[in-house]
């Protein structure tokens, strides 16, 4: 289950935006090694900040904005920088690795950056 918006502006104050995934394993949640996105830019370049990682801390006022700890919930608070960044269509892959390195399924998400 992945909750991301479909658009984004810029003109917000703050620009800013919350990624969140379900990521589940066979063999449990503790069996999940990482859980992270790559963005890629409207003309298809990789954005300069991937992989980002995305956690499932509990920290609702931190770096992920993740609500609950160890609920298989990934999450990952995104600010963009008014100035540097460029409107347009912007691709986001999800992955996730466990402990035996096997990789999940990619999903797949697109996010219209406004002006």
């Amino acid at each position: 289950n992945l909750v991301a918006p479909d658009s984004v502006s810029l003109a917000a104050v703050p620009p800013v935006f919350q990624l969140r995934v379900t990521a589940t394993d066979p063999n449990g949640l503790g069996d999940i090694q990482k859980v992270f996105f790559n963005s890629f830019k409207p003309d298809g370049s990789i954005t300069s900040g991937s992989p980002v990682p995305m956690l499932d801390d509990g920290q609702s006022n931190g770096v992920s904005g993740d609500l609950v700890a160890n609920d298989g919930i990934y999450s990952s608070h995104i600010t963009l920088d008014p100035i540097n960044t460029i409107p347009g269509t912007y691709r986001f892959e999800f992955h996730a690795t466990d402990r035996s390195n096997a990789p999940s399924n990619i999903l797949v998400h697109s996010i219209v950056v406004k002006p």
